[in-house]
């Protein structure tokens, strides 16, 4: 049965949904055997928290070569030198990417093409969550807004060309992790010219 075909839930998300998908469904893991070899990978945000704990999966898994895309390199490189420990025969690199800035995210996207000939998984992982409403002032957007939703998609545009097709490679992907925990208060701006 495809998921157009499924009814809605009557329930409420929390407690009841939440419940379940939480504690009750068992989740499908990972293939027996898999093996990430021979993969590139690069996880935005994957200095902290579900970044770098995907970052250790992914070298656990064999991934060859992992890019950390990071707005503080210093803690990049912290993040790196631990992950080095873990799997010292995986090229593991550091690269800026600032999600607040469009300049950032062009020399980031320019440096993907220049030095990557592909891409393999792509997890875009960078988030924030700021109580208070702060708008960038090079984009006009407010700035968890940008950060968790606007400038993943923007990434995903620059690094599309590099990701194989599903059929060719059926191990390669990309996700985008959002935090539904928290609520932005949120406003749309135009986006400057290019």
């Amino acid at each position: 049965m495809d998921s157009k075909s499924l009814p809605p839930r009557t329930e409420s998300f929390f407690p009841t949904i939440f419940y379940k998908t939480q504690f009750c469904e068992r989740q499908a893991g990972l293939p027996d055997g898999l093996d990430l070899s021979s993969q590139v990978a690069i996880i935005t945000g994957g200095n902290a928290g579900l970044g770098y704990e995907s970052a250790r999966q992914l070298l656990a898994l064999n991934v060859s070569h992992l890019i950390l895309a990071v707005r503080s390199e210093d803690k990049g490189e912290q993040a790196a030198t631990r992950l080095r420990q873990l799997s010292p025969k995986a090229k593991i690199e550091v690269w800026k990417l600032d999600m607040c800035s469009y300049t950032s995210i062009q020399a980031f996207a320019k440096r993907v093409e220049a030095d990557l000939t592909r891409l393999d998984i792509a997890l875009l992982n960078a988030g924030l969550v700021k109580p208070q409403f702060d708008i960038v002032k090079e984009t006009g957007h407010e700035e968890t807004l940008q950060v968790v939703s606007l400038m993943s998609f923007r990434c995903t545009a620059c690094g599309q060309p590099l990701i194989p097709d599903r059929t060719t490679c059926p191990q390669c992907f990309l996700a985008c992790f959002y935090s539904r925990s928290s609520k932005a208060n949120v406003q749309l701006a135009s986006a400057p010219a290019d």
